[in-house]
């Protein structure tokens, strides 16, 4: 099962960052993708956390 890792989608993130905050007149785009990005890296934190615990749980089975 693959695991989805955050920090492969950080420095993606920081040049999208970067390229929005340059580009003028797009302030209502930019926070509407940061704040997309966010919830994604939220989820793809909880998605690991998730299965650390289930494979803690096999672990002691």
């Amino acid at each position: 099962m693959p695991v989805l890792e955050g920090h492969a989608v950080v420095p993606h993130v920081h040049r999208l960052r970067t390229w929005l905050s340059t580009t003028s007149g797009c302030g209502l785009l930019r926070d509407a993708v940061i704040g997309r990005v966010v919830h994604l890296r939220v989820a793809m934190r909880q998605m690991n956390g998730l299965e650390q615990q289930y494979l803690l749980l096999i672990q002691y089975m």
